[in-house]
């Protein structure tokens, strides 16, 4: 509650922010003219960078070093810049800033809100500060023990309207939909409002591990669907480090949470209701189709049941779950040899071959070898197993 309370009164000028005076300033105000940069040497740094996004930060230096040695004299060639000031000079000019906040060692909580002076996580105890800092200087230096990235919404989206084609393409909204167009004709969304989806989830780096850290982006939806969802419009919200699940995510997304649910579904006070009941189509209607998860949820489901794992009821006997069919250890590790002996049988356009769910369902399934098993393998397998 003491989250609710807080957003309800929260402004821009909050500390909790820690926005910058020129980054604060730009959101008052945004700038609404194009960007142009007339400096051939920056232009040339910038599109470098863009470029080499998945390239080192020694990359970009060696690519920088080569254009001026193999094109000297060229026009802006003493203007090349180097990595750290090519993201700085980018982030001037498009008035998009990270902001770090401070969190548990063990990705408990983010020290934000009621939490923002607490010494030790109210969850695990673990100190809010590098202990070995802390000790050294004899508790005159606090420095955090760890830290995560959000990067502000706001300037991300002024942006938009500061190319001629997004801003257009930003109207699409204002076309056929009658969930947003009966908002609109209450009221709730104006004209120059923007319309966001909010999604977070877990991001395995590493092969064969769970996940390493919890990502959470911003899908604008005023754009139409051919667009919204490519990785050029999509806005980066933050990003929690692991390699331990958040476990209260309210902390974390405190700082710029813009979406709202309703009273039903939920099992605790959800910081969404610290906004105005009018920013939010409501439940259902605000819940978005998640089919990346259907194939692993369903198969959760099914196989819990077709093993006989699934939690019931004290009144209920699984011994009389006929549809139990992997009950017995023997008979399911058979079948999942079943499943991994069909790979050659299943053409390569279905991606990878499929291993056997009985040894790797505990670790490293796919979702796709999942959305492969119960809606391509299972009916074929199970055909003649599965009671009537």
């Amino acid at each position: 509650m003491q989250f609710i309370t807080t957003l309800i009164s929260a402004t821009l000028d909050d500390p909790v922010t820690k926005l910058s005076p020129m980054a604060l300033d730009r959101l008052h105000n945004p700038p609404r003219q194009s960007l142009w940069i007339d400096n051939p040497g920056h232009r040339h740094s910038i599109s470098t960078y863009l470029a080499m996004e998945h390239s080192s930060k020694d990359a970009y230096q060696k690519i920088c070093r080569s254009t001026a040695r193999n094109f000297p004299g060229a026009q802006g060639i003493d203007d090349i810049l180097s990595f750290h000031s090519v993201e700085n000079l980018i982030a001037s000019l498009t008035g998009i800033e990270k902001v770090q906040h401070d969190m548990c060692p063990n990705s408990c909580v983010a020290f934000t809100g009621p939490y923002a002076n607490c010494d030790q996580c109210p969850l695990c105890t673990a100190s809010h500060w590098n202990e070995e800092v802390l000790r050294g200087t004899s508790g005159r230096s606090k420095v955090p023990a760890k830290r995560f990235t959000m990067i502000p919404l706001g300037p991300q989206l002024q942006a938009l309207y500061r190319d001629p084609d997004l801003a257009h393409q930003m109207r699409y909204l204002h076309e056929p939909g009658w969930d947003y167009l009966g908002a609109v004709l209450n009221g709730d969304i104006k004209q120059d409002d923007i319309i966001l989806m909010v999604s977070l989830d877990g991001a395995q780096l590493y092969e064969s591990k769970q996940s390493d850290c919890w990502i959470y982006i911003w899908v604008i939806l005023n754009l139409a669907p051919d667009k919204r969802y490519k990785k050029v419009h999509v806005c980066p919200g933050g990003f929690i480090p692991g390699p331990n699940k958040p476990k209260n995510i309210d902390s974390f997304l405190f700082q710029q949470w813009d979406m709202r649910k309703m009273e039903t579904g939920i099992t605790k006070p959800p910081l969404i209701l610290g906004l105005n009941y009018s920013r939010s189509l409501g439940v259902p209607l605000c819940m978005t189709t998640d089919l990346m998860h259907l194939a692993g949820n369903l198969s959760d489901l099914l196989i819990s049941l077709w093993r006989g794992t699934m939690e019931c009821s004290h009144m209920d006997n699984k011994d009389s779950w006929d549809w139990a069919i992997f009950h017995d250890e023997e008979v399911w590790a058979a079948h999942g040899q079943a499943v991994e002996d069909t790979g050659g049988s299943v053409p390569g356009s279905f991606d990878r071959k499929p291993r056997n769910i009985a040894d790797k369902i505990n670790t490293d399934y796919k979702t796709w070898e999942f959305h492969l098993y119960i809606f391509c393998l299972a009916p074929a397998l199970l055909y003649s197993i599965l009671p009537k």
